[in-house]
């Protein structure tokens, strides 16, 4: 049974439950960026399978191995001291001593870093041809290095027989995290903090009401003494691969600023669009940065950052952080709501909304079956160009395109009127796609006028916050 204490991760928790229940012998590997709540997941999991946790430290391998021997004597509660000699006596004889429960080895980074047999070692009883049958958890947030571990003419290749990723809260489950009912608040919540577990434990109580949300953030994340302050930095910091950073952040501080294309990014730095990509590669590959496919342009896409918290940065922090040491952050947001709402808010409600759509909209809702959904730039023959926040395309098996829905979504300061219902209605017809549905998303909610148009046509799906957190 899952512990009570550790929130949501029914899908990781039961995935643990299954590979425990193999084999004797076998490794699981469970990896993903710091503060995502591993430690958490894999001390319960060992825990509850009877196993030993032991976390390693940024020391030498002596230092590890006395630790070690104190969690083993800890584990066993005999009182009675255990030393070892090397990294390969240590494993063996806690293989022994577990009889199949698992050893949980977390932060393994450090301690490979150090002892590079390890993995060697581990292979070998994983594979019983050591005098023990052992499990074991390797778990870490150098996610290069736990990757790398099961490649080609590596010893653990083809060893190990789970690869856990621990990624972030869902938008659905973060708001339920945090405890907040409201579906607005909980949209503004998630663009500023996403869904880092870790992050709730560094802040005060979510805000209850949207108008709360502005000094919540001056309190929390403008604050300079605040742990969330320079989280955003930090992040970019920690990521592993970014190699010449002076050559990819102005694309990075770009992107999170609201250049979304190529075109975009390269007018903001003032770079060819052709020497664009090296610096979006690696971003992508370090995490930082999500490619957006085109659902009607397959070789288009657009860019955002992966982490809320790293807009948060670039965008709300960064520009007045000199300000912040001589003004009171309470005073400063009342110039920065604009920022927040436009830069920060918006471009995360689009994507809760295509998220939404993906993973809890129903086939009815969309008109269909479909397999790709994302934003798209129409063009037009005179120049004229559209931007379309919502694009639900259908690839069949014959290749063609079927779009099955378009829409927008949008934070504004009013109610989606029959104005938005007419624009979307014109860039239909535009598109030749006159069965496509239309799809007005507003946190704000709809006209009257609209709302009862909407109940007269079946091509029309009017999506308020409450169904985005609660419905199909």
């Amino acid at each position: 049974m899952k512990p009570s204490q550790l929130f949501a991760r029914e899908r990781e928790w039961a995935a643990l439950s299954s590979a425990f229940g193999k084999r004797p012998a076998g490794l699981v590997i469970v990896l993903g960026r710091r503060r995502q709540g591993k430690t958490t997941l894999v001390a319960a999991a060992t825990k509850a399978s009877g196993g030993l946790y032991f976390c390693a430290a940024e020391q030498s391998p002596e230092q590890n191995l006395e630790d070690f021997g104190r969690a083993l004597s800890e584990w066993r509660n005999d009182g009675l001291p255990v030393r070892f000699g090397s990294w390969s006596e240590a494993l063996e004889r806690a293989g022994l001593v577990l009889h199949g429960a698992p050893l949980c080895i977390d932060e393994v980074g450090y301690l490979i870093a150090r002892a590079p047999e390890v993995p060697s070692i581990v292979q070998r009883l994983v594979d019983g041809h050591g005098t023990s049958s052992a499990r074991f958890i390797l778990c870490g947030s150098s996610v290069s290095m736990l990757t790398e571990l099961t490649k080609a003419n590596q010893p653990l290749r083809g060893r190990a027989m789970l690869e856990l990723v621990v990624e972030p809260f869902a938008y659905r489950t973060a708001a339920k995290f945090w405890s907040v009912r409201d579906p607005v608040t909980a949209l503004w919540l998630w663009a500023v903090v996403g869904g880092t577990p870790a992050y709730r434990d560094w802040c005060s109580a979510a805000p209850a009401r949207v108008r709360d949300v502005p000094a919540w953030v001056a309190d929390n994340v403008l604050e300079p003494t605040r742990p969330l302050h320079r989280e955003g930095r930090i992040v970019v910091l920690e990521a592993e691969g970014l190699g010449d950073r002076g050559a990819h952040l102005p694309v990075l501080v770009a992107i999170a600023r609201g250049a979304s294309s190529r075109t975009a990014i390269a007018a903001a730095i003032g770079r060819p669009e052709t020497a664009l990509a090296p610096s979006i590669d690696v971003l992508c590959a370090t995490g930082l940065v999500r490619r957006i496919p085109d659902p009607l342009h397959g070789r288009r896409g657009s860019y955002e950052l992966a982490e809320p918290i790293v807009r948060v940065w670039h965008t709300l922090v960064e520009p007045v952080e000199r300000r912040l040491l001589h003004v009171n952050p309470r005073r400063a947001i009342e110039d920065l709501i604009p920022t927040l709402t436009s830069r920060i808010v918006a471009p995360a409600y689009e994507q809760v909304v295509r998220d939404w759509l993906e993973q809890h909209a129903s086939e009815q809702t969309v008109g269909g079956p479909f397999t790709a959904v994302g934003p798209a730039r129409l063009s037009g023959r005179t120049g004229e160009s559209a931007q379309l926040d919502i694009v639900v395309v259908d690839q069949g098996a014959s290749g063609r395109r079927t779009v099955r829905a378009i829409g927008e979504a949008r934070i504004r300061n009013r109610k989606a009127t029959m104005d938005d219902l007419h624009r979307l209605e014109t860039v239909r017809d535009r598109l030749g796609q006159l069965d496509a549905k239309l799809v007005i998303a507003s946190a704000e909610g709809f006209t009257r006028e609209l709302e009862q148009h909407d109940r007269r046509r079946r091509d029309l799906e009017l999506v308020d916050a409450d169904r985005l957190y609660e419905g199909s």
